[in-house]
């Protein structure tokens, strides 16, 4: 992916729910689930606005 590429204004880039449960070793382990952290981490820098929502 191209660092110069920009999400359009009215994109939404949703990411539900990462947590280390679903990693390796975690309580809810999926193979290879840790994998999609850095993906994940790279496509938002792509979108202008962010918002986080933790309990």
């Amino acid at each position: 992916m191209s660092n110069s590429w920009t999400a359009p204004a009215n994109a939404v880039f949703v990411i539900v729910d990462p947590q280390n449960d679903f990693c390796p070793g975690g309580a809810l382990a999926v193979t290879g689930g840790d994998e999609i952290i850095p993906l994940v981490n790279e496509l938002k820098k792509h979108f202008n606005q962010t918002y986080s929502h933790s309990k």
